[in-house]
């Protein structure tokens, strides 16, 4: 591919294009620049430092004034990308000659819901938003609204400045918004990925790593369903093994709720400032999730491999790779990306998953918008439920009522605890969007295609088989222009591997698993999701492509004293085929 023609975005950016910028007529501006290509370096240089200008330079008056002629107020959505920018705007002051940068304000969108915050915004003359696309990509954390209606007031007033790397989801959600806004898109004449390569894999990330030299270092980017204990007992199971591995989250510790109340884990917090300082890690590999995706730059040219563990959302993928910073002048300088399955059906669990969250929250918006009104009414009415609450107060009372009452019926509660969703994300509108937004991105990956082969007894069938490795090539070539080599992983080690994992789960993991369904009424989606546990995760398919029948589970599980009887039952008016999991 031919090199791109440059490298930083100062090298495009004219100052009629800053007056644009500046100029709040217009709406928000959104800059669309490639991971590495100084956009922080823009902001310092081109709209922070110009506003401690003094007018009376050589006047007897030094260069640049202790406080900003107007207020600027910069947010992030990262710890990491607040640290490294208050680090860059305390350098611009040693550059500037001056004490403090007065007058600028560096905050996460996190601390919006904050009156200080609030005022902040209200005060502020010009607002900056670096890495814009997490209004929509964190909707999880419940900030995004507030954070979003908060700048549309703004920009009437104000200029209003979004930068990213990866404006799919930004641009989705100002389009929907009916936003008016400006774009400078230079993706097409910025970046470094003529200094990558791509390989897609089936391997997991030990196959991959064996063969990487002991002098060049590695980065994997876990799945988002890894939790933080996961990922510390397999740095912990690599080191034993004689690798050297770090590892890498968020520093906020997650409520059993799923919210987020400002607490954080300290240790993690001194690794992730240290990694911010340094820009490099000092062991060979580094495991880290989706929290240290964008905010921490590794400037390092021993850095020569950055491996996606069964990642899908296109803005992720972008801000992972986007880790690695280049020396322009070194052209050895290179960086081999890995999108890898692991061979493990995580891609797909996924996909299934996200469908079912969705799905289940749509149940409840159309549960919402038949029932709430009456639910409403009735708590108006016996106004001793309500006495002496505030409106706000009343409001969530009345949220909470409906939302119990509709959890109550149908195993609700269960199924949304099983599906990984709580009370405010079922709520929250921008969530449901964001999920919508994850099943566009992963559904091509997972698409199968339908080949012919011979069955058991010699005729010829149609089956699905998986096309993720191909699926991913399309991908690569979509996202940074790049064709891509494929790398599978040894057939015979793939199987004696699978085996032994098989056997360990059977052993540590079926017994408590048929235990926790003892006596649950399994039918539809529950019965779906046992026969696929029991085939594809404890292994009992004889097939990779097909499920167990209830024969085969029975041989399967009989020898841990438990066996599936088979029912037609009478639920919800219906009659229905039900399996039940029993003590011999």
């Amino acid at each position: 591919m031919e090199k791109k023609k440059f490298n930083y975005i100062t090298e495009i950016l004219t100052k009629k294009d800053v007056e644009l910028m500046l100029d709040h007529k217009d709406g928000i501006t959104l800059i669309v620049s490639p991971t590495g290509t100084g956009k922080s370096t823009f902001i310092i240089e081109e709209l922070i430092k110009p506003n401690f200008e003094n007018e009376s330079y050589g006047f007897g008056e030094s260069k640049y004034s202790q406080f900003a002629k107007k207020k600027i107020l910069v947010m992030a959505n990262r710890t990491a990308v607040v640290l490294k920018f208050n680090e860059d705007v305390e350098k611009a002051c040693d550059e500037m000659g001056i004490f403090n940068a007065h007058g600028v304000t560096v905050a996460s969108y996190q601390k919006v819901t904050d009156e200080k915050m609030i005022n902040a915004i209200d005060e502020a003359d010009i607002i900056i938003c670096d890495e814009a696309h997490y209004f929509v990509s964190d909707a999880w954390n419940g900030t995004t609204g507030i954070i979003i209606n908060k700048i549309l007031e703004a920009v009437e007033e104000k200029p209003v400045i979004f930068f990213t790397a990866t404006p799919q989801l930004i641009n989705k959600y100002l389009n929907y918004r009916g936003l008016v806004y400006k774009e400078l898109d230079y993706r097409n004449i910025l970046g470094f990925t003529d200094r990558m390569d791509f390989i897609v894999s089936n391997k997991d990330l030990e196959q991959i790593i064996k063969d990487i030299p002991v002098g060049e270092k590695w980065m994997a980017f876990v799945e988002d369903n890894k939790s933080k204990k996961r990922q510390k007992n397999w740095c912990g199971k690599l080191n034993e093994e004689g690798y050297s591995v770090e590892y890498y989250h968020s520093t906020w510790i997650k409520e059993a709720d799923g919210s987020f109340k400002g607490k954080k884990d300290w240790v993690m917090n001194g690794k992730v400032g240290l990694l911010v300082g340094q820009k490099k890690f000092d062991t060979q590999g580094a495991i880290a999730n989706k929290a240290i995706d964008n905010g921490i730059d590794i400037i390092d040219a021993d850095l020569k491999h950055i491996i996606l563990l069964n990642q899908f959302d296109h803005v992720q993928i972008q801000q992972m790779v986007g880790r690695k910073r280049f020396d322009i002048n070194n052209p050895e300088d290179r960086i081999t990306v890995w999108l890898t399955t692991e061979s493990k059906p995580i891609l797909e669990n996924t996909y299934h998953r996200l469908i079912d969250q969705v799905a289940f929250i749509k149940e409840y918006r159309n549960h919402h918008f038949t029932n709430f009104s009456a639910t409403k009414a009735f708590v108006l009415s016996n106004a001793d439920l309500i006495d002496g609450m505030s409106d706000e107060d009343v409001t969530e009372f009345i949220n909470n009522m409906f939302m119990d009452a509709f959890l109550s019926k149908e195993n609700r509660r269960i199924k949304m605890e099983d599906l990984k969703l709580t009370p405010k994300s079922i709520q929250n509108d921008e969530y449901g969007g964001l999920l919508i937004y994850q099943l566009e991105y992963i559904a091509p990956i997972v698409r199968k295609i339908l080949i012919e082969e011979p069955d058991d007894e010699g005729y010829v069938t149609t089956v699905e088989k998986s096309n993720i490795i191909h699926n991913y090539q399309t991908l690569v070539k979509e996202l940074f222009s790049k064709s891509s080599d494929v790398q599978w992983r040894n057939k015979d080690e793939t199987k004696e591997e699978l085996t032994k994992e098989l056997e360990k789960r059977v052993n540590q993991e079926l017994l408590p698993y048929l235990q926790k369904l003892e006596a649950i009424k399994l039918y539809d989606d529950e019965k779906r999701k046992f026969e696929s546990e029991i085939s594809y995760y404890f292994g009992a398919s004889k097939k990779s492509s097909r499920l167990a029948n209830r024969t085969t589970i029975n041989e399967f599980i009989n020898g841990h004293g438990f066996k599936v009887n088979n029912k037609r039952m009478t639920l919800n008016q219906s009659k229905k085929t039900v399996w039940l999991i029993e003590k011999i």
